[in-house]
């Protein structure tokens, strides 16, 4: 995309007119124009998210422990009611990690 935008703007094209023509924000159309070199996407180095799962970790471990035949959804409404605000994805994942 980087090298698309900077070759409409090198034909004429305002950066108004490429925003519309390939449906990008301008402001992305004003940031590649003015760069030299296409961005680098990099994955982050540490998650920015706080896990909500770690807490309740031993606690579910204990329950599939006693009742191994327990559901992901099960587990989930079990932790609503610990007082648990992630959500069922999280739930289903962590599970798949434990089981």
């Amino acid at each position: 995309m980087f090298h698309k935008i900077r070759k409409l703007k090198s034909l004429g094209m305002s950066q108004a007119s490429i925003a519309r023509k390939i449906q990008v924000n301008p402001k992305t159309i004003a940031k590649y124009v003015h760069s030299d070199t296409p961005p680098r996407y990099r994955p982050r180095s540490v998650s920015t998210r706080v896990d909500l799962f770690i807490e309740f970790q031993e606690k579910v471990k204990k329950w599939i422990s006693q009742n191994p035949k327990l559901k992901d959804q099960e587990i989930y409404e079990l932790l609503l009611e610990e007082g648990y605000q992630g959500s069922r994805r999280t739930v289903n994942r962590r599970m798949k990690e434990l089981r």
